[in-house]
């Protein structure tokens, strides 16, 4: 399989190569026919899991069933892409229509269901910044028709230099 994530200047190539094991281990469960990947600014916590957005500025809200496009503020996004699966390999697909983070009220991004962007799709969103922060994270979120599987992982960086995942949510 190619390589669909490429490290940045400010991560540690450890890390990517953890971002790119779980990848590949997703994709080889699930099989998906499309990828999201979105690349975002600094580490996030494990509130994003199923998190969904604010009602009247300020009750959080988690959808448990209809699992949303985690709200992320577009100007944390460094990047996104979405691929396509043609014959053995996941090709960038250039697709404006289909942005997953925009500018918009919280309470909008209710309505922004998973399962409304892919019917077969694997989304996986990774935090930047792991050679300062010595930490990083993956989200991740597999939409099959109408069912949506979402996993969390928080990885730390150890004394000599590898990576442990210190905490692991599946949902």
């Amino acid at each position: 399989m190619n390589t669909l994530i490429l490290c940045s200047e400010t991560d540690d190539p450890s890390f990517i190569t953890e971002v790119n094991h779980v990848l590949s281990e997703k994709i080889s469960e699930f099989k998906p026919l499309e990828l999201f990947i979105t690349y975002i600014n600094n580490w996030f916590d494990l509130k994003w899991l199923k998190f969904s957005g604010t009602t009247m500025h300020e009750i959080a809200v988690w959808q448990l069933e209809d699992v949303t496009v985690p709200p992320f503020n577009p100007k944390r996004v460094i990047y996104s892409k979405k691929c396509k699966k043609y014959e053995e390999a996941y090709n960038v697909v250039i697709d404006k229509s289909e942005t997953l983070h925009i500018v918009q009220e919280s309470s909008a991004n209710f309505k922004r269901r998973i399962i409304d962007f892919s019917s077969n799709g694997l989304f996986i969103w990774y935090s930047s910044n792991t050679k300062l922060n010595d930490q990083g994270s993956i989200l991740v979120y597999y939409a099959k028709d109408n069912e949506c599987l979402t996993f969390y992982f928080n990885l730390v960086k150890q004394s000599d230099s590898s990576w442990i995942t210190k905490t692991l949510i599946e949902k």
